[in-house]
């Protein structure tokens, strides 16, 4: 089976680190890989770095993997839920994925994928943040 294990969050211990051993950090989000990674950089989704694309050179090829964190919906006491900034930074991740030049592409957050097959996916253990670190088995 070939699979790539990837794993994502905002913070990561440095025993998991240790088993992913390729990673990047922009702005709020990083990515941790088995896989080496190039060409990390920020999208910008919203005024401050939430997402980011690095290529993974994966044993079947790059895959250009986004990682982001979506603005959360906001609710308001005189105008109710606020979803504008997080549509609109949806709407400019699905730009970059759209414009992306690689044939596979892997949205990681909501886990959206293009061109891979998802086998499992589990939480890491608790880190400083509010989030569960997130690991991925994909087939490629």
């Amino acid at each position: 089976m070939d699979s790539s294990r990837l794993a994502v969050s905002a913070s990561i211990s440095s025993a998991r680190a240790a088993s992913y051993p390729y990673h990047s950090v922009q702005g709020t989000v990083g990515v941790w890989s088995s896989y080496p990674l190039r060409g990390a950089r920020p999208v910008m989704i919203m005024p401050w770095v939430r997402a980011m694309r690095a290529t993974v050179d994966t044993p079947q090829g790059p895959l250009a993997l986004y990682t982001a964190h979506l603005a959360s919906v906001r609710v308001q006491p005189v105008s109710g839920f606020g979803t504008e900034r997080r549509n609109d930074g949806a709407r400019k991740l699905a730009e970059a994925v759209r414009d992306e030049q690689l044939p596979r592409v892997m949205v990681v957050g909501d886990l959206n994928v293009k061109g891979v097959i998802p086998i499992s996916a589990w939480t890491l253990p608790r880190t400083g943040s509010d989030h569960l670190p997130v690991a991925a088995s994909v087939r490629l």
